[in-house]
């Protein structure tokens, strides 16, 4: 079977994006090749770098099937994407997959153009709908959203236990250095070509804004099986940056240890950059961090939220402030590049939350801050509380950086206020310039690139909410 999986990209004002490799449907891809070993010629094509257009790539390739991956900033271009599709070739298969699959299966499955939908993980449920289609028999497969006589049927599929069955992503099929262009999934792009790591998946915290499309339930990768992957990138695909994008690296720190010695006893010359999934009340040893320093790690982002304790419970986030503050110290004095983010707009925040927030932020040592406001996204706890509150015209309003849906008590026009003035009160302190400059993980030269770059995303992020 000739299968094209495609990689969404977003409506919204470029400036307002970001790109990576498509690691979900690189899983797909070398799945497929796994377990199907011969009998199918894929493709992979990410709208955000590819330079050819769609439809002269559907025309070229001709493929029986297409599976498209989406986030919900990019759920509209999807849905424009299976239209062209259709236009093209009828006979196309269209499948949908994609953290906005997994939030908002039954409106995705309401769209003509896609004939599947699979939501959450989809390694093994692609595998089988991709082997019924083959011999013509599609009966109910768990984990795939199929019409039946006009309704929908689904049934759950149930996760993947031993995550060092899946193979490596399929890096064969992308250009890694196109992606060297674009903003990453950091607030600065990265000059040199990085790849994606998924140590684990899963997260068991309930934080209410966060949908978490690998489900609660944690599963692990080995500590073998890590380094494995990174050997594999940095000695086939000269990839020397690495992006560790877990929903929950450190849930056990026994386990990041035996990570982190690994990687230090291996003797590679890696940056390791965590865009997120290190919790750092969950550090309890310093000599942790100090690892962490050693294996390369140059950048750690954490998601802090608010400095509120009564809304750390109100949104089940339940960090411990004193422990993130300690480890922000040493994190700090070890010359790691910092990001911690904030939410306003969360349930029950009052504006005085809001102005603790930005004093915590602008007062400890932090390198970077965004500030978002909370998007209720589907599949999550708030969007589930925040029903009759939630208004909007369509998926782009759930805009990443600026989002136009509002779900608290404050109105969008204070919370917006409220974002431009965080940002203009954290970036023109001159204790964050300097820190900036100091920690800032490439050349100088190509931190100018990226302040004006930056300075230039703020702006036209600010102007686009009043428009």
């Amino acid at each position: 079977m000739r299968i094209l999986l495609v990689k969404s990209d977003s409506s919204s004002p470029s400036y307002l994006s970001s790109c990576a490799p498509p690691l979900g449907i690189m899983y797909i891809a070398s799945y497929l090749r796994e377990y199907r070993k011969g009998k199918d010629e894929i493709s992979i094509l990410d709208m955000y770098v590819s330079k050819i257009e769609l439809e002269d790539f559907i025309r070229d390739f001709s493929p029986d099937l297409v599976g498209i991956s989406s986030m919900t900033t990019e759920a509209e271009k999807m849905f424009k994407i299976c239209s062209k599709i259709k236009q093209i070739n009828r006979n196309i298969t269209v499948v949908a997959g994609g953290p906005h699959v997994s939030g908002y299966l039954y409106q995705v499955m309401d769209n003509k153009n896609i004939d599947f939908a699979v939501p959450y993980e989809g390694e093994e449920s692609f595998l089988e709908l991709v082997e019924s289609l083959d011999t013509g028999k599609i009966n109910d497969i768990q984990g795939v959203a199929i019409r039946n006589n006009g309704s929908i049927s689904f049934k759950p599929r149930a996760l993947i236990e031993n995550l060092d069955s899946i193979p490596f992503p399929a890096y064969d099929l992308i250009d890694l250095e196109s992606y060297t262009k674009y903003r990453s999934q950091l607030p600065f792009r990265i000059p040199e070509k990085y790849a994606l790591l998924f140590t684990s998946r899963g997260c068991p915290f309930r934080c209410i804004y966060c949908s978490t499309p690998f489900g609660k339930a944690y599963r692990e990768h080995s500590p073998e099986r890590v380094l494995s992957e990174i050997k594999k990138l940095y000695f086939d695909f000269s990839v020397k940056n690495f992006l560790v994008a877990d929903d929950i690296f450190n849930l056990r720190e026994k386990r990041v240890n035996e990570i982190l010695d690994l990687i230090i006893s291996s003797g590679l010359e890696i940056r390791l950059f965590f865009t997120g999934g290190l919790r750092l009340d969950l550090i309890n040893n310093k000599e942790t961090i100090y690892k962490l320093k050693q294996a390369g790690t140059v950048y750690i982002s954490f998601g802090f939220e608010t400095s509120s304790p009564r809304l750390q419970k109100i949104i089940k986030r339940n960090l411990n402030i004193k422990k993130v503050e300690e480890n922000i110290r040493i994190i700090d004095e070890l010359g790691i590049y910092s990001l911690g983010t904030f939410m306003f707009g969360l349930p029950h925040q009052t504006e005085k939350d809001i102005i603790e927030t930005i004093k915590w932020a602008v007062s400890r040592p932090i390198t970077n801050a965004m500030f978002f406001i909370a998007n209720p996204l589907g599949g999550s706890e708030l969007a589930n509380m925040s029903k009759e509150k939630i208004k909007y015209k369509s998926f782009d309003d759930f805009g990443h950086f600026i989002s136009k849906v509002n779900v608290s008590d404050i109105s969008k026009w204070r919370l917006y206020i409220f974002q431009i003035f965080a940002y203009l009160v954290f970036y023109t302190s001159p204790k964050k310039i300097l820190r900036i400059i100091k920690l800032f993980p490439f050349s100088k030269s190509f931190l100018i690139e990226n302040v004006f770059g930056f300075v230039k995303f703020l702006v036209r992020m600010i102007l686009n909410a009043f428009y």
